[in-house]
C-alpha cells in the first residue's frame, strides 16, 4: 500500500510541474501579519506612486528596480510576489521570482512570470545608494 502513495505523490508532483517535489523539504514561509491600517496606508501610497515607478522604470533611472505584484494563478486566484529586474512592455511588466512562491505552480524562485502593470501592490527603486518606495514592507 505504501507503494501507491507514494505513486500518487509522483503523480501529483508531476502534474504541477514539479513543484511538488522541488518544495518538499523547504520551510514553510513566516506569515505576514500587519495593521489593517498599515496594509490600507501602504496601498493607498503605492497605488498613487504606480505611475512614477513605471516612468523611472521605462527611462531607467536607477540602478536596481523591484516591484510587489498580483501573479496570476489559475483559477481566479493570484499571488503577491516580489520580482526582480522588472522589465515593462505596455501596460505588462515582467520580471524574476525573487522569493519561492506558494500557491503558484511550475514556477521556481528566480523564474520569469508576468502580470498587468494595474497590479502593482509596491515597488522600490535604489539609486545612488538610496532606497526609495518599499511601502509594503522589505523586499526579499
Amino acid at each position: 500500500m505504501a507503494w501507491a502513495k507514494w505513486v500518487l505523490f509522483v503523480g501529483l508532483a508531476l502534474s504541477q510541474g514539479g513543484c511538488a517535489l522541488m518544495h518538499l523539504h523547504d520551510p514553510p514561509p513566516p506569515p505576514e501579519v500587519v495593521l489593517i491600517s498599515e496594509a490600507k496606508a501602504a496601498h493607498e501610497a503605492a497605488s498613487m506612486s504606480r505611475a512614477y515607478f513605471l516612468d523611472q522604470l521605462r527611462s531607467r533611472k536607477g540602478e536596481r528596480f523591484r516591484v510587489r505584484a498580483y501573479i496570476p494563478c489559475g483559477n481566479d486566484e493570484a499571488e503577491l510576489l516580489w520580482l526582480n529586474n522588472p522589465v515593462l512592455r505596455g501596460d505588462r511588466i515582467r520580471g524574476n521570482l525573487s522569493e519561492r512562491p506558494i500557491v503558484l505552480r511550475g514556477v521556481p524562485r528566480g523564474g520569469v512570470v508576468e502580470t498587468g502593470t494595474d497590479m502593482i501592490a509596491d515597488w522600490v527603486i535604489v539609486r545612488n545608494g538610496r532606497t526609495y518606495g518599499g511601502f509594503t514592507g522589505k523586499a526579499p
